[in-house]
């Protein structure tokens, strides 16, 4: 995938990249050890099907009509923001997450893979 900026790839936050239909198009190792999913296994599918993300206060995020792309839609800056996910097996983590616009460029990171 040539659109992918290469610190997406080398950097140690988990990062990844959707479509316009929210489908995964790409997903760093970093990710991969974060969330327990490999690349092959996630590549296509939705991501809000995958993080499957809440709040703290447990309110759905994560989901088809997305805020986040809604928000860049409508052009506005998107602060950074924590997130509890899932991971493959089952246990949640808590990542703070950093929109890039970047042909749906996403990026998050949990310094600490703090449990919620």
């Amino acid at each position: 995938m040539t659109d992918i900026p290469c610190f997406s790839i080398s950097t140690g936050d988990g990062a990844y990249a959707i479509d316009d239909a929210q489908r995964i198009v790409f997903w760093n190792r970093a990710a991969q050890q974060l969330l327990g999913y490999s690349s092959s296994e996630i590549l296509g599918r939705p991501c809000w099907q995958i993080l499957a993300g809440c709040s703290r206060d447990g309110q759905r995020f994560c989901q088809p009509s997305c805020p986040v792309l809604a928000a860049i839609n409508g052009g506005e800056l998107v602060q950074s923001f924590d997130l509890i996910v899932n991971r493959r097996d089952g246990s949640q983590v808590a990542i703070n997450v950093s929109s890039i616009v970047c042909s749906g460029l996403n990026t998050y990171n949990s310094p600490n893979d703090q449990q919620p």
